[in-house]
């Protein structure tokens, strides 16, 4: 059984305005995607 996650709606939306302004996330994360191979599903 999977735990549930809160997220609070503040911090998300600070996220998005850092984001925003900066690409402090976006350049952070870039090339991440689609690197993992042998991942075991859950």
């Amino acid at each position: 059984m999977k735990n549930n996650v809160a997220v609070s709606i503040g911090s998300v939306a600070l996220i998005e305005k850092v984001n925003g302004e900066y690409q402090f996330f976006s350049r952070l994360f870039t090339g991440v995607g689609g690197k993992a191979r042998n991942l075991i599903s859950s």
